[in-house]
């Protein structure tokens, strides 16, 4: 994701910070400031909103790490002022397997839970019973103003705990309970036709939380819900794609044949070559004929124009690529690989022999331009 940088890495997982997540603090210092909070108390307000996504990156690698155990690994996970997100290369497909990772995140946030819980009620159990009733629309009772925010610190977290384990419990994309139903509706329908069913529940629960919003006049619930909606109608777009991505096979779009670019040509020598090509992208080789990676076609060029870069060889500029494909393979393999490695780009081989590429925009172009056939979108 744009915007976001590495703040940490556990169990071989970068943590990244979108840069917008700065604006939140801010805005958390300004309204405490405007409440007339001291600065301890402003202080605090920003270690609650760290410790609480302390907690939604402990919820992130609840998914991560139950990923793992199914052989899915996770690219990184992206905290951001509306959360966290996991990006696991994939989802597992079985759906005992997916509804293991789904839930494993509620699940740390109820362990969570159970930690606070019980230290709130041994250090604050007034400032617990407050919170609640606050939480549950209740009435405080007289005189129960708050001098400062520190007894009410680890409550709020363990009910903020309860509020995101249900709240990701909902059986609606891309909450966790989302994916949790359609993996119990995979087992007794195919994916796609459980994804559909899931998404549109999901699609009424968004329309009547937009209608509460209305009904409110909270604008917040409004786009809440409409995000809801947007997100339940892409996930099962996606999982639509991905169908019509398993009926087709390599041999049936690798284009036969590809130019190939050694280590040691130079830029200059590569670009010319490139003028006569229709190619974009170019497959990169060893001396002895070993595929090792590939040449991006936008670096060739910005190369290209650089007087003394374009002295240079292919070595400094390729990107090294470990996975190819086979004719046989599906087009769901070559869209997994071609995001597992970045490569604009990847050859077809038949044994040791070449026989094609399959560019990403050929594969783009079959997205956009194959029909789906009535059967393949209500199976």
């Amino acid at each position: 994701m744009r915007g976001a940088f590495r703040i940490a890495r556990f169990f071989e997982i970068p943590v990244r910070l979108h840069w917008s997540f700065f604006l939140l603090l801010g805005y958390v210092a300004y309204t405490s400031r405007q409440q007339g909070d001291s600065w301890t108390d402003t202080g605090l307000s920003f270690l609650f909103v760290l410790s609480i996504f302390c907690c939604v990156v402990l919820h992130e690698f609840g998914h991560a790490l139950m990923a793992r155990r199914y052989g899915v690994d996770t690219k990184d996970i992206i905290l951001s002022p509306i959360g966290g997100i996991a990006r696991l290369y994939r989802f597992p497909e079985k759906p005992g397997q997916e509804l293991m990772v789904a839930i494993a995140g509620p699940l740390v946030n109820v362990a969570i839970a159970s930690v606070l819980g019980s230290l709130s009620w041994w250090t604050s159990p007034r400032e617990l019973h407050q919170l609640f009733l606050l939480f549950t629309g209740g009435d405080l009772p007289p005189g129960a103003e708050a001098s400062s925010f520190l007894p009410y610190f680890i409550p709020a977290l363990f009910l903020l705990n309860i509020a995101l384990a249900l709240f990701n419990l909902l059986p609606a994309f891309p909450m966790d309970g989302g994916r949790v139903l359609r993996a119990l509706l995979a087992l007794r329908f195919s994916r796609l036709k459980a994804t559909r069913i899931a998404s549109r529940i999901g699609q009424v629960m968004a329309l009547l939380l937009a209608g509460f919003g209305v009904m409110e006049g909270n604008i917040v619930t409004v786009l809440i819900g409409g995000f809801v909606f947007f997100m339940a109608y892409q996930e099962y777009r996606h999982a639509r794609m991905e169908h019509l991505l398993r009926s087709g096979k390599v041999e049936d779009i690798m284009q036969p044949s590809c130019t190939k670019v050694l280590l040691s040509d130079r830029i200059e020598q590569v670009w010319e070559r490139a003028q006569q090509s229709p190619e974009k992208d170019f497959l990169v080789f060893q001396e002895d004929g070993v595929w090792v990676g590939v040449l991006e076609g936008a670096r060739l060029e910005n190369a290209a124009k650089d007087p003394v870069l374009q002295k240079s060889s292919v070595i400094d500029f390729y990107k090294p690529v470990w996975v190819g494909l086979t004719p046989q393979d599906n087009l769901k393999t070559v869209y997994d690989r071609m995001y597992h490695t970045g490569a604009p780009v990847l050859p077809v081989f038949s044994g040791v022999e070449l026989v094609g590429t399959v560019p990403m925009e050929t594969l783009q172009g079959v997205l956009k331009t194959r029909p789906l056939i009535r059967g393949l979108i209500q199976s």
